[in-house]
């Protein structure tokens, strides 16, 4: 069945992190508990399968290109 499928017609599989991933992926730049608040605060897109947060990559992605201004300080409270 798979083998008429070409490169072009398959869907791209998401990256998905739970939380200790999404700390790996940003290199444990910030603290768990600073990721968990900005997830609660819903200034990181998420989901939630059973007990487990989850956080699509380009999700994440997003969220550094917004903190990121150039020439901006911002204070995180």
């Amino acid at each position: 069945m798979f083998a008429n499928l070409n490169a072009d017609s398959r869907e791209t599989v998401r990256e998905i992190f739970d939380v200790k991933g999404a700390r790996k992926y940003l290199r444990d730049l910030i603290s768990e508990w600073l990721l968990r608040r900005e997830l609660s605060n819903g200034n990181i897109p998420h989901f939630r399968i059973g007990n487990r947060i989850l956080v699509d990559k380009a999700a994440l992605d997003k969220w550094i290109e917004n903190q990121s201004q150039p020439g901006a300080i911002r204070r995180v409270q």
